[in-house]
């Protein structure tokens, strides 16, 4: 059962006058879009690590970069301690995330850093939660600011809740 279909059938019994909750309710509605739809239901945009390579190379200072390197987050089966997980899902607090992307592109020798994190929806085990690019001049600038960035991005600007089994 994916999970549109089991937060559909949460909420039908919370909104019972729903023309498909009976459907839903006896399992005989596999397709939940009419649902969702009726609901409000607006699915969030994917992410794309092409229109993030796009945007380095479209930079005005892209002729400085020696180096792109390219984090991809993804909801993994397992907790670090060995639970099994079946989905997550993130807060952002926008206001630190863009002050660590300018704190980040002022290190020397960086031309960009770019951000896209997956937020306020259920994530599978296997979806994409986030993306970070980050460009430079050479290796060692770049590879620590990616760590950098990556690591103040989970500490201080993700709320994360793992969907245990």
């Amino acid at each position: 059962m994916n999970r549109k279909f089991r937060i559909a059938l949460s909420c039908s019994s919370f909104y019972p006058e729903h023309p498909d909750s009976d459907n839903i309710n006896k399992g005989k509605m596999t397709d939940t879009s009419r649902f969702w739809k009726h609901m409000d239901y607006k699915e969030t945009k994917k992410m794309s690590l092409d229109k993030l390579k796009e945007k380095i190379k479209a930079h005005p200072d892209y002729s400085k970069v020696g180096m792109v390197l390219y984090h991809n987050g993804v909801v993994r089966l397992t907790t670090r301690d060995g639970q099994e997980v079946t989905g997550l899902s993130l807060t952002v607090d926008h206001g630190k995330l863009n002050q660590i992307i300018a704190e980040q592109k002022a290190k020397p020798g960086i031309v960009e850093v770019l951000v896209e994190i997956q937020e306020n929806r259920d994530l599978d085990v296997g979806e994409d939660v986030m993306y970070i690019a980050v460009a430079g001049d050479i290796r060692e600038n770049v590879i620590a600011t990616l760590t950098e960035t990556l690591n103040r991005v989970k500490s201080e600007v993700t709320s994360k809740t793992q969907f245990i089994k």
